[in-house]
């Protein structure tokens, strides 16, 4: 495999695992993520929307529904499994011993 494609696919894993975990990371009340921590993940973003909205305007949609709208929506599905106690109820769900 080309080193920028193994480049490009561990982006874009990390960025779709942030979108879908980040507002179980923001709401842990043992070990909160450090605001150092969010301007890093938010300069990566920003970067990232900044060449698929480049990559826009020659032409090529592609990258901005991979890299950007995607993981929107995984965050906002994310978000409303959490806000509605479903992510809760699964994590209690996976300590021995607990049923929903």
């Amino acid at each position: 495999m080309d080193i920028d494609k193994l480049r490009t696919w561990s982006l874009l894993a990390t960025v779709y695992l942030l979108a879908i975990f980040s507002p179980l990371i923001v709401s842990d009340p043992v070990t909160p993520p450090v605001p150092l921590f969010w301007v890093f993940v938010g300069i990566g973003f920003t970067v990232i929307t900044y060449g698929s909205v480049l990559s826009w305007r020659r032409g090529d949609k592609r990258p901005l529904v991979v890299r950007t709208l995607i993981p929107l929506g995984l965050l906002g599905v994310s978000l409303t499994l959490f806000w509605t106690g479903v992510w809760s109820r699964m994590l209690v769900s996976m300590h021995s011993g607990h049923r929903w």
